[in-house]
């Protein structure tokens, strides 16, 4: 379990972090400080488009920025919103190691007061076997709430046991595009042709 943790720790740090400097700056081509929504987005009034994050595709609502490749990960950023996918790597642990309580102690110092609002293990992602955990806390660098839905798939190729990481980061309860249609972007990831 700590080989687990240890390996988990430094990848979901650089994930969080990444994340939350886009959920916070909103892009590229944001203003500088990105004020909550105080209506919500309608679902029904979010376009998506299919984008491609190399190794997987997902439907992303259209005020997303292009993918950019960063630190061997794939990232796209709207106001207030981003998600991080990372390039498949080599794991040495099984799915059933990951528990509640491991995925909490992976957020301690990015997150203050993490709760836990999902944790599936496993469920299946683009035909994989995966975890899934949506949690929700306040950013340690950015002081606000933010919410995760972290999804770690896991396959085998060529007889070798892969890892394959998404995190959707947003300001919580901001009236994001990504907060809105989450439910419809999770469900559209596939592995890329």
């Amino acid at each position: 379990m700590k080989k687990f943790q240890w390996k988990k720790v430094f990848a979901f740090a650089m994930v969080l972090t990444m994340g939350l400097s886009f959920a916070g700056c909103g892009g590229e081509e944001a203003e500088e400080t990105v004020e909550p929504v105080e209506t919500e987005t309608a679902v029904d009034e979010i376009q998506l488009v299919s984008t491609d994050f190399g190794t997987l595709t997902m439907d992303l609502p259209d005020d997303f920025g292009e993918v950019a490749a960063q630190n061997g990960m794939m990232t796209a950023a709207a106001a207030g919103s981003s998600v991080i996918v990372s390039d498949p790597y080599e794991t040495d642990f099984a799915i059933t190691d990951i528990t509640e309580e491991a995925m909490l102690a992976l957020v301690e110092g990015s997150y203050a007061d993490a709760e836990i609002l999902v944790f599936q293990n496993p469920v299946t992602s683009a035909g994989r076997e995966a975890v899934c955990t949506i949690l929700e806390g306040t950013s340690a660098s950015t002081g606000k709430t933010n919410t995760v839905c972290y999804i770690m798939m896991f396959f085998t190729q060529d007889g070798v046991p892969y890892e394959q990481d998404v995190a959707f980061t947003f300001n919580t309860d901001a009236g994001t595009s990504l907060e809105a249609a989450l439910e419809e972007v999770v469900d559209s990831i596939s592995v890329a042709e």
